[in-house]
C-alpha cells in the first residue's frame, strides 16, 4: 500500500526531504544567517531540479490559482535580482533576492505536482509533528535549566530561533495543522490525541515570547480556519479541549514573564519557568487523553446517522449561541468598539514610551517603533 500510495504521488518524497531540510533550519536560530539557511537552500533547489526533470507535470494541468500565484512569486523574485543594479548595499541586496529564489523553490516543490490525500497528511503531519517536538524540547529546557533567563530577551523567549517574533510564529505555523490533524476522522485516535497534545504545547510556548503580532494573529486565524477549512464544526469541537487546556496554563506562563521583569534573581526565574513546563506538560496530556478517547469512541463506537446528526446539530446550536455571546460579551468589556480602534491606532503611532503602566507586554497596547518605520519608508520610496 505504501509503494503504491508513493509511486501515485511521487514528490512525497522530495517533499519529506524538504520538511526535514525546515526542521534541521529551526534550531539553527531559525536559519537567519546565509550560513545557516544557503546550504540547504542549495538542497531545496536541488531538489525541485531532480524533480522538473525527473517527474512528470504539466504547466496546463495546474489549477488558475497555482498559475496566478507562480507567474506573481517569479515576477517578484526576478524583481528582487533586478534591485540588486540600484542597491546602496548590493551585497545585501543579494542575500535578499536569493531567500526570495528559496521561497519560489519551495513554492514550486509543493505546489507543481499532486498530492494524494494520505501522502499530503504525512507531509503535513511529520512536519506538525516534528515543529511540536521542537517546541517540546525547548520547553523541557525553560523549565529544568538552573539559570533559562540565557534563553530569554528581558521577558521574551528567545531560543532557538533567536527573534522574538519569529519564535512564536515559527510554533503557530504547525498550531492549526495540529489542531486540523487532531480533528480529522481519517487519523488515527492515538494519533489524534497526540496533535492535540503538541497543539496545547505549541500554542502555550508562543506565548512565552510574549509577541503582540502573535496574539493578534490567532483570531484573525481562527476566523479564516472557520470560513475555509472544511470540517469547520469538528475542529471547533476540537478547539475546545485544547484552548481551554492551553487556558488553564496561561496565568503560569505569563508569570514567568512577570518575574524576569521585575527583576528576579535566577533561582527565582527557574522556579516560575519550572512552574509554567509542569504545568503545561499536566494540561497538554490532559487535552491528549480527552480527544484521544473521543476519537476512540468515535472509530471504535461510531454512532448512527441519525445520531450523529442529532450532535451536529446541537453542535451548531452551541457555536451559533457562543459566538452571539462571545460577540455581546465582547462589546461590553471592549466599550464603544470606534473609540477602542481610535485609541490602539493612536497607541501603534505612539511608540513602546506611551505602554508604560502596563504589568505584562500582551497588554501594553500597540506602541513600537515601527510606525516611524513605516512612514520614513513610504517618504523614501516616493521621492
Amino acid at each position: 500500500m505504501l509503494a503504491r500510495r508513493l509511486r501515485a504521488a511521487p514528490i512525497t518524497i522530495p517533499t519529506l526531504l524538504a520538511v526535514a531540510i525546515f526542521l534541521a533550519w529551526i534550531p539553527l536560530d531559525g536559519g537567519q544567517a546565509i550560513t545557516r539557511w544557503a546550504p540547504g537552500g542549495i538542497l531545496v533547489l536541488a531538489l525541485l531540479a531532480l524533480a522538473v526533470f525527473g517527474l512528470p507535470w504539466s504547466w496546463r494541468a495546474l489549477s488558475t490559482p497555482v498559475r496566478i500565484a507562480t507567474l506573481g512569486l517569479a515576477a517578484y523574485t526576478a524583481w528582487s535580482f533586478l534591485s540588486i543594479a540600484w542597491a546602496d548595499d548590493q551585497g545585501i541586496a543579494l542575500e535578499g533576492a536569493d531567500r526570495t529564489l528559496l521561497y519560489l523553490a519551495v513554492f514550486l516543490l509543493f505546489a507543481l505536482w499532486p498530492q494524494r490525500p494520505a501522502t499530503a497528511a504525512w507531509v503535513l503531519g511529520l512536519w506538525t509533528i516534528g515543529v511540536g517536538v521542537i517546541a517540546l524540547i525547548t520547553l523541557i529546557r525553560v523549565g529544568t535549566l538552573d539559570d533559562p533567563t540565557r534563553l530569554f530577551d528581558y521577558d521574551r523567549l528567545l531560543q532557538p530561533v533567536g527573534y522574538a517574533n519569529a519564535q512564536p510564529a515559527t510554533w503557530l505555523m504547525a498550531f492549526w495543522p495540529a489542531l486540523t490533524l487532531a480533528a480529522t476522522a481519517r487519523v488515527p485516535f492515538w494519533l489524534r490525541g497526540l496533535f492535540a497534545a503538541l497543539a496545547v504545547v505549541l500554542l502555550d510556548t508562543a506565548l512565552l515570547s510574549l509577541s503582540r503580532g502573535a496574539l493578534l494573529s490567532i483570531p484573525a486565524v481562527a476566523l479564516v480556519l472557520v470560513v475555509l477549512v472544511p470540517g469547520r464544526l469538528r475542529n471547533l469541537a476540537t478547539l475546545v479541549p485544547i484552548a481551554g487546556a492551553a487556558a488553564l496554563a496561561l496565568p503560569k506562563v505569563l508569570h514567568v514573564g512577570d518575574v524576569i521583569d521585575a527583576g528576579g534573581r535566577p533561582p527565582a526565574v527557574a522556579d516560575a519557568c519550572a512552574t509554567a513546563f509542569h504545568t503545561i506538560l499536566v494540561v497538554a496530556l490532559a487535552a491528549g487523553v480527552v480527544v484521544t478517547l473521543v476519537a476512540a469512541w468515535e472509530t471504535f463506537r461510531p454512532p448512527s446517522e441519525r445520531t450523529a446528526a442529532r450532535i451536529r446539530t446541537g453542535w451548531r446550536g452551541l457555536v451559533v449561541a457562543g459566538a452571539v455571546v462571545g460577540v455581546i460579551g465582547g462589546l461590553v468589556v471592549v466599550g464603544n468598539p470606534v473609540h477602542r480602534v481610535d485609541h490602539a491606532w493612536h497607541s501603534f503611532k505612539g511608540g513602546y514610551e506611551d505602554n508604560t503602566g502596563s504589568s505584562n507586554r500582551l497588554t501594553a497596547g500597540l506602541g513600537s517603533n515601527r510606525y516611524d518605520f513605516y512612514r520614513v519608508a513610504l517618504n523614501v520610496f516616493a521621492d
